[in-house]
Order: structure tokens, then sequence, then C-alpha cells
């Protein structure tokens, strides 16, 4: 599926592919780092300002020399308030950056699609309907650009930033390393082989209803004339409705679906902990490099 999905994509366009991807993993991991900066100082604030317990502020404060915890405090909090406020920025420019890329393959797509529409004559035109032809050029290019293809970037970002974690943490603790995959493992299996599926199978229903929606519109619209002198405009406006409920039912199920990772993954990591915290009692891995993977 997903080579059938990069062939849609022209040559172009694909050789910014792999700078994108690695702007999503940079912003992911600018976005660690910011929060990397503040767990110390939230960790100061629950010690009462006792750095005896964190070492890296520890460090820190003694190459500083400065006198009094007040006066580091503050200067550390206003370096940190410029650290932070230069990658809201940076992560701004990477967004920026992404979503006018992501938008000229949608353009390029939906501009390509509606000359290819027109250029097959009158006869191919009269005997399809047009509102087909608008949900294809629009929706379909938009969905496909900005969803289904962002999707799959952020997917092979997160996954590349998890298996270096991985990576890391089996150099320095094989054990611990095993444990992550193990715990991990049934949500991804139970993710590829239910919730994929039932995701792909609402939104499917969900785009299909409202390319029924689209035709109803252009047809009551279209034949107006025809829809007052038959009185049919009551029977369109009841499908009208019926379609509708359907869009609702179809988007309420598939937000439900969309939950089921968060959970499956919050159900992997009490798991894992779990283990960990048991394997760490007994002396076989070390916790504080384990829990790392979990920070992400």
């Amino acid at each position: 599926m997903i080579r059938n999905i990069f062939a849609l994509i022209p040559g172009r366009y694909k050789k910014g592919l792999l700078p994108l991807t690695i702007s999503m993993i940079f912003k992911t991991v600018i976005d660690l780092a910011g929060l990397a900066l503040i767990i110390p100082f939230l960790m100061l604030l629950l010690d009462n300002g006792n750095l005896e317990k964190i070492p890296v502020l520890k460090e820190i404060y003694e190459c500083m020399g400065i006198g009094g915890i007040a006066p580091f405090a503050s200067l550390i909090i206003i370096l940190l308030l410029i650290a932070l406020i230069i990658k809201g920025l940076i992560g701004v420019y990477i967004v920026k950056y992404q979503n006018t890329y992501i938008l000229s393959i949608y353009r390029y797509l939906s501009a390509r699609l509606f000359r290819s529409y027109f250029s097959r004559g009158y006869l191919y035109v009269k005997y399809n309907n047009v509102s087909d032809f608008t949900f294809k050029i629009n929706s379909i290019c938009y969905v496909f650009s900005l969803n289904v293809l962002t999707q799959i970037l952020v997917f092979i970002a997160d996954l590349f930033i998890s298996i270096a974690i991985i990576v890391i943490i089996f150099i320095f603790s094989p054990f611990s390393a095993i444990t992550i995959i193990v715990s991990v493992t049934p949500a991804i299996l139970l993710y590829i082989l239910h919730v994929r599926k039932r995701l792909a199978k609402f939104g499917k229903a969900e785009m299909s209803s409202s390319k029924e929606i689209m035709q109803v519109i252009t047809e009551t619209f279209k034949g107006y004339p025809e829809m007052k002198i038959n009185n049919v405009f009551p029977a369109m406006s009841s499908k009208f409705e019926r379609l509708m409920k359907r869009v609702s039912n179809n988007h309420t199920a598939l937000i439900a679906v969309q939950q089921y990772p968060g959970t499956l993954m919050e159900l992997s990591v009490v798991l894992c902990i779990g283990l960990l915290i048991i394997f760490n009692l007994l002396g076989t891995v070390n916790m504080s490099l384990s829990l790392a993977f979990f920070t992400v």
C-alpha cells in the first residue's frame, strides 16, 4: 500500500520527501529537548530547592559559581525562557515548511486531475456525475496529501526515533531494551490486526457518505425546476438528512477507534514499567535508563 501511495507522487516532489521526514524528526527532537529542559526545574520545585538530589543542576550551579539558589534559579529561568522561545520559533518555521510542501503536492495532484478530466471530452463529462469530479479533484486530493501522506511520514519519523532510543538503551542495558520491545509488541500487533482495519472501514464509510451528500446537493440545485414541478425535494431532503446522520455516526465511530492506540500504548507502558520495577528490585536492569524510552 505504501508503495502505491508513493507511486502517486511525481518525481520532483519525491526528492523533497527525505528532507521533509528529517524535518519531522528534528521537530520531535526539539520538542523532547524542551521537555527535558523543564523536567529538572519541576524536580527542583518538588524537592524544595534541594540541588543535591538533581546532579545536572548541581553541576551547573557549581560551574557558574553564583552565590545563592535564588540568583541561580532566576538566571536559569531566564535562559530557559529564551531557549523555549527559540524552540517555539524554530517549531513554527518547521511546521510552515512542512505544510507548504504538503500543500504543494495537493495543488499539483488536484490540478493534474482537473486537467485530466477536462481532456477526456464532452461525452465523458456528460455521462459522469459532475459532483463525483468535484469530490475527487478537491476532497480526495486534499485528504490524501494532508492526512494519508502526512501520517505516513510522521509514522516513519516516530519509528526512526523509537528505534534509535531502543538501540541506545540496548547498548547500555540489553535486557531493558528487550523488556521494552516485548511489552510494546502486543499493542503493535493489535493495532495492525484490528485497529487499523476499523480505522480504514469507518474512514472509507465517512468519505463515501460525504461523496453522496455532494451528489445530492448538486442534483438538487442543478435540477431545481424539475424538483419543484415533480415535488421531489421532500425525498431529496430526507435522503440528505439520512446521509448526514450516517456521516455523523461514522465520524463518531472513527474518533472512538482513534482512541484505541493511545490506550494500548498506555497499557504497554504500565506493563513495561511494572516489569522494569520487578527486574530492578531483582538487580537485573537499570531502571532510570530504561524509563527514558517512555519520555518520548
